[in-house]
């Protein structure tokens, strides 16, 4: 019907979890055929990136995706073992957690190496201080709720991808979080061009 349609297979772990995912797609496929109806047989499957076993495998899960969706929130989560809904220990929840933020380019460098798109998703992907760190790493695609939209935009706008990437080279080699927040915001106040030094 001239829709773009991809789907993402959520909370992959193993290979095993993506192809028995792309068998039932093809049997679907089987389906459509023999009912005669149109669709696009080539749909792109692609895997949310959200579990820290989905990164520290990537490489071989990626080679069976068409893309990936790096989902922070989740990844944040079980990184940390953290529950966000548990008032008692949510504030140990931290996106600038300096193991977040390595497992985060060790998942972009995976895509990279195989040239297969990945997109930033989760409330990290809308955080204005958190663009220049993406951007180094090279990632184009970030989801947000809609009134972040402008804010991120004005924020992409006003920076240089060779600035974001120096600060990110500091960013993953950071001990802890203070010091990685340090770096955001020294980075935000002084500006693209003259970033940390």
């Amino acid at each position: 019907y001239g829709a773009d349609v991809r789907i993402m297979l959520p909370m992959i772990s193993s290979l095993q979890e993506i192809r028995e995912a792309k068998r039932y797609v093809e049997l679907a496929k089987t389906q459509l055929r023999e009912e005669k109806l149109d669709f696009n047989d080539t749909v792109p499957v692609g895997i949310m990136i959200e579990l820290p076993a989905a990164v520290i495998c990537a490489e071989e899960l990626l080679a069976e995706a068409d893309f990936a969706s790096l989902g922070t929130n989740d990844l944040i989560q079980y990184t940390l073992g953290v529950d966000r809904g548990n008032p008692s220990v949510a504030p140990l929840y931290d996106e600038c957690h300096p193991a977040v933020l390595r497992l985060i380019r060790a998942a972009t460098k995976a895509a990279q190496k195989q040239d297969k798109p990945i997109s930033i998703c989760g409330e990290m992907g809308g955080r204005r201080e958190m663009v220049p760190f993406f951007l180094g790493l090279g990632i184009n695609e970030l989801s947000m709720v809609p009134m972040q939209i402008p804010i991120v935009k004005e924020m992409i706008r006003s920076l240089k991808r060779s600035s974001c990437q120096r600060l990110t080279l500091k960013l993953v080699k950071s001990r802890d979080s203070e010091e990685v927040r340090k770096l955001l915001e020294q980075f935000t106040e002084k500006g693209a061009e003259e970033n940390v030094g």
